[in-house]
């Protein structure tokens, strides 16, 4: 009835999450992961549906990515660890492949190296201080030194790992260009008319905005020094 429950709730449950401590004790020659097998076929199996240790309706066709998409919109709040630990079980892979990071991103708002949270934003108030900042020009994420000016985000302080989010989710007038989601490093505040260029290219403009010369070793030393 759990796992049903689960199913009905969530959209999915794990087969580890089956107990069969009375079947276990009688059955010792038998692996848990094969009793917990066999269940499913003999109570579930009708009804549902597993594959990679997932449990779903039989209508469903859940991936590893929508587990983690639906872990982390069911909670107002988790971590990255928490979604790679959940990652790490259902494939037994001990590397994540940034599946985790990536979902997070997509769900919610980044306020620290691990934790994510969802925030309700002054968007328009919070544009206006980005419009100001810009002056119509591009702007690499690392070269916002203060965030004084910006509204209060009740219970967070502004950082690098919240403007990034929220740029990437709910500005109206910006965004993030990004040479990975990995980190705030290697990021370019843009306009939404820009946000559909390639990240080098945009990097390209804004060392001609910023009139830097074409010099390999000065371009590099510049882009270093900005974040890019």
């Amino acid at each position: 009835e759990k796992i049903r429950n689960a199913v009905r709730e969530n959209g999915y449950a794990l087969l580890r999450e089956v107990h069969l401590e009375i079947s276990e004790t009688l059955n010792f020659d038998i692996t848990e992961s094969a009793l917990r097998q066999g269940f499913f076929q003999r109570f579930l199996s009708h009804d549902f549906k597993l594959k990679n240790g997932i449990i779903s309706d039989v209508r469903d066709s859940l991936s590893i990515r929508d587990i983690l998409l639906k872990y982390s919109q069911n909670r107002s709040s988790f971590t990255l660890t928490e979604l790679n630990a959940l990652y790490k079980d259902l494939t037994g892979d001990p590397h994540t492949h940034g599946d985790g990071l990536a979902v997070a991103h997509r769900t919610a708002f980044q306020v620290d190296d691990d934790h994510f949270v969802q925030i309700e934003f002054d968007t328009k108030g919070i544009d206006d201080v980005l419009a100001g900042l810009m002056q119509e020009r591009m702007k690499p994420l690392l070269e916002v030194s203060t965030f004084i000016s910006f509204p209060a985000v009740s219970g967070y302080q502004w950082n690098h790992y919240l403007l990034a989010s929220y740029l990437r989710l709910v500005s109206e007038r910006f965004g993030l260009l990004e040479l990975t989601i990995s980190n705030c490093c290697n990021a370019l505040i843009v306009s939404k008319a820009s946000i559909s260029k390639d990240y080098c290219q945009a990097v390209a403009e804004f060392l001609l905005q910023e009139n830097v010369p074409l010099d390999f070793d000065i371009v590099g030393r510049y882009a270093t020094q900005k974040g890019l």
